[in-house]
């Protein structure tokens, strides 16, 4: 079998972005002797630019983790992935996309500048303070995407002068290390898979009924199914080392719960039984991979 060295990198994301939420001291200690408050226990803040431009670069760069990163990649270690060379492409392409669209918002974050500050100064009334706001430009760069890819631990490239017996317990070491990684790897994909099948049955079996010290019947929403489809799209590509449980999970996600229909299932107690009990029946498939 080909090594995974050989068929996958690991790769390293950096996002960062701006923190538009400031503490105002001045309110804060204004507010701690009108309390009557020991120092330090109040803290005001302040939410600066608080505008439809700031919210999207924000939340563009939320998406990076959630729709690309989870979406081609496999976790390895804190802020390191495992990514098929077979996905890389793709990947990029996706955070090129993301990238650019990054690019359009901070020229328009340029072009709204001035009007901003001059809305928050209203808005702020008494509480605006001009020193809290930089240059636009230290904002915008304050916006950034970017990636290093870098190869994989291998025992082969250990080549130190030290007696052959020595070499190759350090090579056996690298090489568990890495399996151990990617076995650790795919067991969170084994999880993610059974999170998100096991709150869709939890979402189907509580629709229309009330829990203790509930006031309102529980209601099955249309992000369930939403999870169920992008797991569907997602598992083929992020299954890396072919495991069986989870290409038979794959095959099932696209054959037996497709084109769901959140209404329906809401509307129809046969329907979302049904959906229900096809879902437990793929889920049993992993059954046995975390004893």
């Amino acid at each position: 079998m080909d090594k995974i060295q050989n068929n996958a990198l690991l790769v390293k994301v950096t996002c960062t972005k701006w923190n538009n939420t400031v503490t105002d001291k001045r309110i804060s200690d204004e507010v701690t002797v009108d309390k009557n408050a020991d120092d330090g226990f109040i803290r005001v803040s302040k939410r600066l630019a608080k505008v439809a431009v700031v919210k999207e670069l924000n939340k563009l760069i939320g998406q990076v983790g959630n729709s690309i990163i989870r979406k081609w990649c496999v976790p390895w270690e804190d802020g390191v992935h495992l990514i098929t060379v077979d996905n890389l492409d793709n990947f990029e392409r996706d955070l090129r996309a993301k990238a650019d669209k990054l690019d359009e918002l901070k020229i328009e974050l340029r072009r709204e500048w001035p009007d901003i500050v001059k809305d928050d100064q209203l808005r702020l009334g008494s509480a605006f303070n001009a020193s809290d706001y930089p240059e636009v430009e230290a904002i915008v760069g304050k916006y950034s995407i970017n990636y290093l890819l870098r190869q994989l631990p291998s025992g082969d490239d250990i080549r130190v002068n030290l007696p052959n017996d020595r070499v190759k317990a350090i090579r056996a070491e690298i090489e568990r290390d890495v399996n151990d990684r990617i076995e650790a790897g795919m067991k969170s994909v084994h999880e993610r898979v059974s999170k998100v099948l096991n709150s869709f049955i939890d979402g189907l079996d509580r629709h229309g009924t009330k829990g203790e010290g509930q006031q309102r019947a529980s209601k099955f929403s249309d992000s369930t199914v939403t999870a169920i489809e992008e797991l569907a799209e997602t598992l083929p590509n992020i299954n890396l080392t072919g495991d069986p449980a989870l290409t038979a999970v794959s095959n099932d996600l696209i054959l037996r719960l497709r084109d769901l229909d959140p209404q329906k299932l809401r509307d129809d107690p046969a329907e979302r039984k049904n959906a229900a009990d096809t879902a437990r029946d793929i889920a049993s498939k992993l059954t046995g991979f975390f004893d």
